[in-house]
């Protein structure tokens, strides 16, 4: 099924880019917090999947606190949301 006049398909939080070969994947959204300056950052969780560090001091010893799945609430993001482009 196509989108009218060449937009972006939506279906299960992705965005079919048409004759683009290309989709634009919704991630879910992971909060941590690092254990060396108890500051806390959100990432996605595909991102996490490559290891995380805290972006303030750089280091590793960092630990998830809360994840977001809720595909409604990520759906209310809109362009804010963090995604990944797959072929």
């Amino acid at each position: 099924m196509g989108s009218a006049a060449g937009l972006p398909e939506r279906g299960d939080m992705m965005i079919k880019i048409p004759r683009s070969g290309y989709t634009y994947v919704i991630d879910n959204l992971v909060k941590y917090m690092c254990l060396e300056d108890g500051k806390e950052f959100i990432i996605s969780e595909h991102d996490s999947k490559n290891g995380v560090h805290c972006p303030f001091c750089q280091s590793h010893n960092t630990e998830a606190i809360s994840i977001l799945e809720d595909n409604d609430l990520l759906d209310a993001l809109g362009c804010m949301c963090i995604s990944h482009i797959e072929e």
